[in-house]
């Protein structure tokens, strides 16, 4: 029997987005019935859009079902979910297994499949081969596998394909990995990695150029652009009420769907005394990307950016001043977490940033100041002379030992070709890239108190290790295989392979 929420209510616009309410209690009613194991997961959650004909019904008075549908996947069962909640009855309307088809891709999926393939021999090989050997370099980018290789009729099949980044902020885009691919079941945990190898018969090189083109990273910036203000001292000309929007005879209502991102509704147009309905609803339906190349590491890639990769969580927070100028309204929109949890905050404005500065360190302590006095200065063709050559320090204090090349050229020649001397310094202090990297990941540090349990494990029954190995999750002890130490297969199993 499904507990009734206590709380109290508030059935909003049936055009409304869902809020973190509705959402939380469409969560528990589904998890209350137990039809998900706890490998199950969440890819999108959102209020299911009533029809025409219900909504000229509730425009007369009728009430309508507040319907919150969840969408996810279920590892222990291999399969995608669909589940209608009504959050008023706090009751389930329909629910089914999704038998041709899965749930979009989710943060569960990148975190899955890259733990998977980082502890997978045949991918580090093929990373090996090419002379990776820093994995936090290694960006991976699940894609729905679409065909699924003959090994793996079932479960949740994503195609893997990795980038190489020169440092944590750059665009690792401009470096792909070609001719690796990796089909990876992240229910099962079983993975195929493809290695393409390039015409020749060796593998595809890494491109060496950059492609950084944040500011952070481009040397020349414009400078001929003028101040741009944007002001209305009487306030703006729209009005906003909750979802709804007025702007002179223009009236609709707005939401921000997890699947097709922006949608507007009931668009409708004053005409004299009466509304004309201009639109019912507008949204993007999806949006399709064929690549169009025969390579392996793309000749597959036909990607539906809406329904594959729930394009509406992929939006990012506006910053007043700087995405947006003028007298500017912001609109809040509620997103479902993988864990069940609403999630109320957006990423952040941009999908990342990066700083840097040039400092710039003279190595004054260590330049040595030459001076060459030749005896004579003018020397007809075939003469000789002797050259005085002195070597002080930054302290102008004679150096021991110093050795000094001598090399006489004709000055014309140099002038003739445009010859610079470089300086010599730069061979041995050249500028250094921005990029500071700083680690800290759990796997480095190993608690004593976990160590001491460790040794104390030799020692107790069989039966009382996963006991232990779930204590020491407790305390912060690294995942198995991650850290130094590894522990039996046994207190393994009770470490989450999800866990950061």
């Amino acid at each position: 029997m499904i507990q009734k929420t206590p709380t109290a209510f508030h059935k909003p616009h049936p055009l409304d987005p869902c809020t973190a309410d509705e959402l939380e209690r469409a969560v528990a009613v589904l998890r209350s019935n137990d039809k998900l194991s706890d490998r199950a997961f969440f890819s999108a959650g959102y209020a299911a859009e009533p029809s025409r004909h219900e909504l000229a019904k509730y425009s007369r008075g009728s009430s309508i079902d507040r319907i919150i549908r969840l969408i996810g996947h279920d590892r222990a069962k291999g399969m995608s979910f669909e589940a209608n909640i009504e959050v008023e009855r706090v009751e389930i309307v329909d629910f089914r297994w999704i038998d041709d088809g899965q749930a979009p891709i989710g943060g569960a999926d990148v975190f899955e499949v890259t733990a998977t393939l980082s502890k997978n021999s045949d991918w580090l090989d093929a990373l090996a081969k090419r002379d990776i050997d820093d994995l936090s370099l290694v960006h991976i980018e699940p894609w729905l596998a679409g065909i699924r290789p003959p090994e793996m009729p079932t479960g949740r099949v994503l195609r893997a394909i990795a980038f190489l980044h020169e440092h944590p902020d750059d665009n690792y885009y401009a470096r792909p990995i070609e001719g690796l691919v990796a089909f990876v079941d992240s229910d099962s945990g079983r993975v195929i990695v493809e290695d393409h190898a390039a015409s020749d018969g060796s593998v595809h090189p890494i491109p060496k150029e950059a492609g950084d083109y944040a500011a952070a990273f481009v040397d020349d910036h414009r400078t001929d652009l003028k101040p741009l203000e944007i002001t209305q001292p009487e306030g703006p000309s729209f009005e906003v009420e909750k979802h709804v929007i007025t702007w002179q005879k223009w009236h609709l209502r707005i939401s921000v769907h997890p699947i097709e991102g922006l949608v507007l509704h009931d668009v409708r147009y004053r005409d004299g005394d009466r509304d004309r309905s201009i639109l019912h609803r507008a949204a993007l339906s999806d949006m399709l990307v064929p690549y169009g190349d025969a390579s392996p590491l793309h000749f597959w890639k036909h990607a539906f950016d809406a329904g594959e990769t729930a394009l509406g969580h992929q939006a990012n927070s506006l910053t007043l001043g700087c995405d947006c100028l003028g007298e500017i309204t912001y609109f809040d929109a509620v997103f479902l977490g993988p864990d069940g949890k609403p999630d109320e905050k957006l990423p952040g404005r941009p999908a990342y940033a990066s700083g840097s500065i040039s400092l710039k360190v003279p190595p004054y302590a260590r330049a040595l100041k030459i001076s060459a006095k030749p005896a004579v200065e003018k020397l007809v063709p075939g003469g000789e002379t002797t050259v005085n050559i002195a070597v002080h320090d930054a302290d102008n204090k004679p150096v021991k030992g110093a050795e000094v090349a001598v090399v006489v050229i004709d000055e014309a020649i140099l002038a003739l070709s445009g010859y610079k001397l470089a300086d010599p310094l730069q061979t041995f202090y050249r500028d250094r890239s921005p990029a500071v990297r700083d680690y800290r990941f759990r796997r480095y540090v190993q608690l004593r108190e976990f160590v001491e349990r460790l040794a104390l494990q030799e020692s107790v029954p069989e039966s009382a290790e996963m006991e232990m190995a779930a204590d020491s999750m407790q305390l912060g002890a690294p995942a198995a295989g991650r850290g130094a130490l590894r522990m039996k297969a046994r207190a393994a199993k009770a470490f989450s392979p999800n866990a950061i």
